[in-house]
């Protein structure tokens, strides 16, 4: 494989070269935008929604901060939170579940290029726009390997490692905020509590039970750029549009309809959650699945007619569906009775 096209620049965050400049001058060809910052105030917030709005009108904006030291304002979190009820979610907002996050990462998307924008500026205004700010920008190809890895990492941690923000934890934070006196030092006790860790860790496996389908075979180059961007080759995997919706370790009962003279049903574990630098002609979002048991047998009327019991026929097995308790005891139990193998 050939040497990356990678343009890096230091920034002083001063005049055109600023951080708050250079994202304005994004935003009009931007696609979708991923910032994960640890401080955020009322007067940062203001200078970027308009545009991070736009964006999200044409794709997807994440942005992740955190409760460290009680910086960031309640006032900013209302703005973002509106802004996230606004676009239905395309523009979605989450809070770190560590009270000590201090990331500052920009990732502004384009059609062909890519800026990662890492240094000292938070969402401020101060960070915008101070020259008391250092910021490294990388420019690089979406077909950048260094780009699909950070990527990756990035999507890791806002699916593992975050909440939603909500009135409730925002109302929450305010309140213990306002106990410390504005911005100073806030009770790691009063985070852990408004991040829901005060008694104890998150089970190591908090597992989520879905209904997914594989309906046919996948085109010859996006089987190719999987292989160039993961290292699955002793896994199964497939093309899934809702993979953001997925946790690694979460279970899938997979309708296989990819031979349809033989449909079989898969129970399955989540290995791991790619998106490729570019979209392939099955999409941008694969998963990667380790199979716990496997019927050795089609689906016949009589496996439908215990599946229809609990929701599940012929008409919506291709829909996705979360399985909530009752429906996966009874769907282990039609796979305990049936004749398969696996682990």
């Amino acid at each position: 494989m050939g040497k990356e096209s990678i343009n890096l620049v230091l920034s002083s965050n001063r005049g055109p070269a600023s951080l708050l400049e250079s994202l304005h001058r994004e935003y009009k060809r931007a696609t979708r935008a991923t910032i994960f910052v640890a401080f955020i105030t009322e007067d940062g917030a203001r200078r970027v929604l308009n545009g991070l709005r736009r964006i999200s009108r044409r794709g997807e904006v994440r942005l992740l901060t955190g409760l460290y030291q009680g910086f960031t304002s309640p006032e900013a979190l209302r703005l973002l939170l509106q802004a996230q009820k606004q676009s239905g979610g395309k523009l979605s907002v989450r809070l770190s579940k560590h009270p000590g996050f201090h990331r500052k990462v920009y990732l502004i998307d384009k059609r062909n290029t890519s800026i990662l924008v890492v240094g000292s500026s938070n969402l401020t205004g101060d960070g915008l726009t101070s020259t008391g700010e250092t910021n490294l920008y990388a420019t690089l190809p979406n077909t950048s390997m260094a780009l699909a890895r950070a990527r990756k990492q990035l999507h890791s941690e806002w699916v593992t490692d975050t909440i939603p923000l909500t009135d409730s934890n925002v109302s929450a934070y305010a309140e213990a905020r306002g106990k410390f006196k504005g911005h100073s030092p806030v009770s790691k006790k009063f985070l852990l509590q408004i991040l829901g860790r005060e008694t104890s860790p998150p089970p190591k496996n908090p597992t989520v039970y879905r209904w997914t389908n594989i309906s046919g075979y996948v085109n010859e180059k996006t089987t190719r750029a999987v292989e160039e961007n993961t290292d699955w080759a002793e896994f199964d995997w497939y093309a899934d549009g809702d993979a953001r919706l997925y946790s690694v370790g979460d279970r899938l009962f997979i309708l296989d309809a990819s031979n349809k003279s033989n449909t079989r049903l898969k129970y399955a574990r989540i290995i791991d959650i790619v998106e490729t630098p570019t979209r392939t002609p099955d999409g941008q979002w694969f998963v990667a699945y380790k199979v716990i048991r496997n019927l050795d047998k089609k689906l016949n009327d009589r496996i439908w007619g215990e599946l229809r019991k609990i929701g599940i026929t012929k008409t919506n097995a291709g829909k996705i569906i979360d399985i909530t308790d009752d429906r996966r005891d009874l769907l282990l139990s039609v796979l305990r009775g049936l004749k398969a193998t696996g682990e």
